[in-house]
This record gives structure tokens, C-alpha cells and sequence, in this order.
């Protein structure tokens, strides 16, 4: 009985092995390691379902950039003009403004997170502000034959579309 559970303990702990290699592998299909193993890896990992790839805020996401341009008319009838996300990425890392794209896609997703959100962020960042009128800027993609001879990146907007959006007001009190 003894030598039958210590034969079963070598076996589960044989497969938890197998098993954590293939989870700590399988993400980077890129990696020596998982190319010299896929063969045996990629099975059994597809089988219980965990054979996708990780590509979470990937270095250069190849949706097209989205800004939210704004003017902001103050109580002292200046203007203030501004850009958000800002057209160049003010980080050393793109993850942080990677998020900022996807930040900026959320909030023009519906007129009530445009609301909630950036007006009042807005508001209470320049706390003199009486309205905003924003505009939807999209960049165009450049197309297949740019990027391929190598002109272009596909993150690189070679055009703009701007599409006005409405005029919104700060509330009294945030």
C-alpha cells in the first residue's frame, strides 16, 4: 500500500511538472524552448483549451489611432485647446500609451461615458471651464503596399478624419 501511494505521488507530481511547463511555455509560441517542444506541448495544451497566445497591449496595435480633440471656453472667455491622448507618446515604455489609445476608444464608445468621464474629468482638472466642444480624430492606416516596401509602419497615421462631436457643458458642482 505504501509503495502504491509513493508510485501515485511520483505520478501526479510527473504530470504537475509537465503540466506548469507547458502553462510557463506555452504564451511565447516566440521562445526557443516552445519550438523545440511544441510538438508534444501544443496537444495537450489546445486540448484543455490554454493554447492562445498572451498579446495583451502588444508593442504596436494595429487598430488605428483615436484621439479626442478639445476646446475648452473658460469663464474669462480664453480658450484652452488640447489633445488626448497626446499624439506622441510621452512614455519610455508604449504599454502606458497603448492603454491611453484603448482609454480614449472606451470613452468615445457612448455619449454617457463621454459624459461621466472625460467632461468631467475636464472640469475638474481646469476647474474655470464652462464648456467643451470635442471632435472624434481618426487616423487613417497606411495601406498594405506602404508598410510592406517598408515606407510606413502600420501604427503610423498617414491622414486624419474628424468628425464633430457636440458641445457639453461642466456641471455647477463636481
Amino acid at each position: 500500500m505504501k509503495r502504491r501511494l509513493h508510485w501515485v505521488k511520483i505520478s501526479f507530481s510527473i504530470v504537475l511538472v509537465f503540466h506548469l511547463i507547458g502553462v510557463l511555455l506555452t504564451p511565447n509560441p516566440n521562445s526557443y524552448a516552445f519550438r523545440g517542444l511544441s510538438s508534444v506541448y501544443r496537444p495537450y495544451m489546445d486540448f484543455l483549451g490554454l493554447g492562445s497566445t498572451w498579446g495583451f497591449f502588444a508593442p504596436e496595435p494595429v487598430s488605428p489611432p483615436l484621439y479626442i480633440d478639445y476646446v475648452l471656453e473658460q469663464k474669462n472667455a480664453l480658450s484652452i485647446m488640447g489633445r488626448f491622448p497626446p499624439e506622441q507618446n510621452p512614455y519610455f515604455f508604449r504599454d502606458r500609451y497603448n492603454r491611453l489609445m484603448t482609454l480614449s476608444k472606451f470613452i468615445l464608445a457612448s455619449d454617457e461615458n463621454i459624459k461621466a468621464m472625460f467632461i468631467a474629468h475636464l472640469c475638474r482638472e481646469y476647474p474655470n471651464t464652462q464648456s467643451a466642444k470635442l471632435w472624434r480624430v481618426t487616423g487613417m492606416q497606411p495601406s498594405l503596399d506602404l508598410v510592406q516596401r517598408g515606407e510606413k509602419k502600420m501604427t503610423d497615421a498617414i491622414d486624419y478624419r474628424i468628425e464633430v462631436l457636440d458641445t457639453y457643458y461642466c456641471p455647477e458642482k463636481l
